[in-house]
């Protein structure tokens, strides 16, 4: 399970500039309409938001981002390495939907890293995607990552088989990093789609037509 501190960790920030970003206020925005969520005390850091009714898998919960402005919900989320919302991009608005049935009253979390590789994928142009493309092709067509990838999940699912039924705290892990290696290879399938969308769409414009 990746933890906030892991998070710290892969990305090179420190806590004093994570929360800089976070409180800087110049690019906060009202929310856009109410949303069934309020905003206090967290066990987990700071702040946060929690629910105020349940909340269906699908669901929209709230926005993070109108444009180019950060809402309170993007400001207040926390990071899980098993989150129960996750970040969905429509249009140029950002906004977080449920993983999961969430209860009234509970904290939404999302996954920073997730978070991070989209926000940064939107923000690339068509060459960069094609790279980013070709290199995740080339290391799903790596045997020895694939084979270290599988050799991890196995492990994971035998993790969870042979844990006992009562030790939940064990079967989350395993289930957690099961499904964290299999969002490596679900992220890198999508860069790959990206990538040969992007290529179709400039074959049929380069294509000239009939009538040219």
């Amino acid at each position: 399970m990746l933890s906030y501190e892991d998070f710290l960790t892969k990305t090179g920030f420190t806590e004093k500039q994570l929360q800089t970003l976070s409180t800087n206020t110049k690019d906060l925005i009202s929310f856009e309409k109410p949303y069934p969520i309020e905003i206090r005390k967290s066990s987990i850091h700071g702040k946060g938001i929690f629910t105020t009714k349940s909340i269906k898998p699908g669901q929209t919960v709230c926005s993070a981002r109108i444009k180019n402005m950060r809402t309170s919900g993007g400001r207040y989320i926390n990071h899980s390495g098993n989150p129960n919302v996750f970040l969905k991009q429509q249009s140029s608005n950002f906004y977080f939907v449920a993983l999961t049935e969430i209860e009234s009253g509970s904290e939404l979390t999302a996954n920073y890293f997730e978070n991070l590789k989209l926000i940064r994928r939107v923000n690339m142009n068509e060459e960069q995607l094609i790279a980013l493309g070709n290199d995740s092709e080339n290391l799903l067509k790596n045997e020895g990552f694939i084979r270290v990838i599988n050799l991890m999940m196995d492990s994971s699912v035998q993790n969870w088989a042979q844990s006992e039924y009562e030790d939940t705290t064990k079967r989350e892990q395993s289930y957690s990093h099961f499904k964290a290696l299999s969002d490596v290879i679900a992220t890198l399938n999508q860069n790959v789609t990206v990538r040969d969308q992007i290529n179709d769409k400039n074959d049929k414009e380069s294509t000239p037509t009939e009538e040219e």
